[in-house]
């Protein structure tokens, strides 16, 4: 679930209309760093969702065998 609400989050953020173009050296350089973080905090998820999944996988296969 929170997975979903950050990509809706970063996709609200991407939809902005924001001139890069005419925006002070300080607020661009800060809006590109804001962005590199919400890029590594979503691998993160993502890869604690793949880790999750990988180990319900696993789970899966250790009761299909016993049954």
């Amino acid at each position: 679930m929170r997975l979903v609400r950050s990509t809706i989050s970063a996709k609200q953020v991407e939809e902005e209309d924001v001139d890069f173009k005419n925006m002070a050296g300080l607020e661009f350089k800060k809006r590109e760093m804001e962005q590199q973080v919400e890029i590594l905090r979503l691998e993160k998820d993502l890869g604690a969702a793949r880790h999750r999944l990988g180990a319900m996988r696993r789970a899966g296969y250790h009761t299909d065998e016993t049954d």
